[in-house]
């Protein structure tokens, strides 16, 4: 198996656990009073083009999936296989590194599918990030005493920054609830740069 088929076998295992938990009837068995979960789901399309090697299924079932996917967040991530042509609808957030993905940085997939992207959607980009920031790795590190100096943004606001742009962009979309942070730049958040294309 190529390194490309393993990668897009991966891809297509992750679609499948995903499916598995915005499926519409899976109850929370922890509270089985509860109702159908509403989760937050931060997988895009992990699939490409079929090329004849039979990896077709993972774009089949992300279209499938579509209807289910209320809304997206891409946190420093590739987009791996274009959006659609024909747009999504759906909500998308896009948060990752100011060196990566910044309108003319060298990874041009983002804007790529911003320009097909037919919903709402937000970008932002962070200074002095990298693509550890949007996991609690920096948060931990940072309880030790560690910094990666490749990304001197300190734990304590690469968790600030992440949570409070990721929980801002769930609760409008799914809880509809308005946050005034998505609206454009923030004072409050001097390292988060705004993009509109």
């Amino acid at each position: 198996m190529t390194d490309s088929a393993r990668f897009y076998e991966g891809f297509s295992a992750r679609l499948q656990d995903t499916l598995h938990l915005v499926d519409d009837e899976r109850r929370d068995p922890w509270v089985p009073s509860a109702g159908a979960r509403e989760l937050m789901v931060s997988v895009f399309y992990p699939a490409r083009r079929g090329d004849g090697s039979g990896d077709r299924a993972p774009y089949l079932a992300a279209k499938e999936a579509a209807p289910r996917i209320r809304a997206a967040a891409n946190l420093d991530g590739t987009f791996f296989a274009p959006v659609p042509s024909t747009g999504t609808g759906r909500p998308v957030l896009m948060l990752g590194t100011d060196k990566k993905h910044h309108p003319r940085a060298d990874d041009t997939t983002w804007l790529r599918e911003w320009r097909r992207l037919d919903g709402w959607k937000r970008w932002f980009t962070v200074a002095d990030s990298g693509h550890f920031t949007f996991t609690d790795l920096p948060v931990l590190g940072g309880q030790l005493g560690m910094t990666d100096p490749s990304a001197p943004l300190s734990g304590t606001r690469s968790g600030q920054i992440t949570n409070g742009y990721v929980t801002a962009f769930f609760d409008r979309h799914l809880l509809g609830r308005h946050r005034p942070l998505l609206d454009g730049p923030s004072k409050d958040d001097p390292e988060v740069t705004f993009h509109s294309p």
